[in-house]
């Protein structure tokens, strides 16, 4: 689907999605807890991902019999429910879409094999099967790939008797870590995540022989302690989600529903939405956002920046090229296509906003939804009509967006 967007500033009031990350740990840890997944989704359209992940879980219950799990785009679906589905089945099936299999997953296979589960390929799609469900594993992980592994390991820990993860390299995007261990927490485990994260030294680098379960915690450890009894919370509210209302709180909306204590590390976007904002071009500091723990304000970030004529650099943002499409140069070719000027670093994406305003264009969403409602942020602020070809791609994340978009006095037509 590709649409036209006729330039409006945006303005009223929109009501936030359920969050997409909270929803698939809430969907596993009910599954686990004895509930049907299909019962706990909310009302309203629902996420392509979250939809992966439920129907995933509900093909779990043939037990012994052979079963194939398609996670089609969502490489939280993959990484949550291989821990689960491998614990459940002795033999199970993942496939997924092409993009999915060319994102990370070896860090997790390779933490899996440790305790005797075997793999039949290392890129989708694959079977995993294991003689024995592993009891207390102890695993060992690179924290900088993605926090999803981690999270996938302590999901698995009921059916494991508890579960300690290790880290051999700092964490990125911890705060969705911590998301995992509070929901574990609401359904009755015993979960905790070490002291915070030190910075390695010389003198603490550990050598060979100090790498297995007994080494010196250089890194954050984190641990569900058995027995891990699960009890389903009836009065557990899955609460809005502050990645996707972030494209809408940047364009001035009011978003409801939205819980400024969440354990989201996007609800961030509201102290820094007001600091770019305000930033004064002529400081003589630049202005940079260390983006490691909130890699998906990103985009509405640099467009923000944008708009706003605004100089940014956006640093700590290696690990974008490996989500849907390369979101880095998505987001540079996003901005460029639009009379913006931005550029793409080793680890960062410095946006020069004194160089152009926002123009019309066309916009090739790259089968990425955030690239999508990026754009059509934009749009609200460019000075001419823009084309975004793709716009379906909205669904993985956001399946009501464009209906929202309206909502909030977006005009725009569909194309084809």
């Amino acid at each position: 689907m590709n649409v036209l967007i006729t330039p409006k500033k945006l303005s009223g009031t929109v009501a936030a999605v359920p969050s997409k990350s909270e929803l698939h740990r809430y969907l596993i840890l009910a599954y686990l807890a004895g509930r049907d997944p299909y019962s706990c989704l909310p009302g309203g359209p629902v996420s392509d991902d979250v939809l992966a992940t439920a129907e995933g879980l509900a093909k779990l219950r043939a037990e012994n019999a052979p079963v194939t799990i398609d996670c089609r785009g969502s490489a939280a679906s993959l990484r949550f429910l291989l821990p689960v589905a491998s614990a459940v089945l002795p033999s199970v099936t993942f496939t997924g879409s092409a993009r999915l299999a060319a994102r990370p997953v070896e860090p997790l296979l390779a933490a899996l094999e440790t305790q005797g589960f075997r793999f039949s390929s290392r890129t989708l799609p694959f079977t995993v099967t294991r003689d024995a469900v592993p009891q207390s594993p102890v695993y060992t992980l690179p924290g900088g790939v993605s926090s999803q592994f981690v999270s996938g390991l302590l999901l698995a820990s009921p059916l494991t008797g508890g579960v300690t993860v290790r880290l051999s390299s700092p964490l990125a995007s911890g705060s969705y870590a911590d998301m995992t261990l509070s929901y574990l927490r609401a359904f009755g485990a015993r979960a905790e995540r070490s002291a915070k994260e030190a910075e390695p030294t010389a003198s603490s680098e550990q050598t060979p022989d100090e790498t297995g379960p007994t080494a010196p915690a250089k890194y954050p450890v984190f641990t569900v302690h058995p027995p891990v009894d699960l009890t389903f919370p009836e009065n557990l509210r899955v609460s809005g989600d502050w990645s996707n209302a972030a494209f809408f709180l940047a364009a001035g909306v009011s978003v409801t529903g939205l819980d400024k204590a969440s354990v989201q590390g996007d609800k961030m976007i509201l102290p820094l939405l007001a600091e770019l904002r305000g930033k004064d071009n002529a400081s003589l500091a630049p202005f940079a956002i260390d983006c490691s723990d909130i890699p998906d304000l990103v985009p509405p970030l640099a467009v923000t920046a944008a708009a706003y004529r605004k100089d940014l650099a956006l640093t700590h943002v290696r690990r974008l090229r490996g989500k849907e499409s390369d979101r880095i140069a998505s987001i540079c070719d996003m901005l460029t296509a639009l009379g913006a000027k931005a550029s793409a670093g080793e680890d960062s994406l410095t946006i020069t906003g004194s160089a152009a305003p926002l123009a019309g264009g066309t916009v090739d969403g790259r089968g990425d939804h955030r690239i999508v409602m990026a754009a059509a942020l934009a749009a609200s602020f460019a000075s001419g009509p823009v084309t975004i070809l793709g716009a379906e791609a909205v669904d993985k994340s956001y399946p009501s967006f464009w209906e929202d978009y309206r909502k909030a006095g977006g005009e725009f037509r569909v194309l084809s």
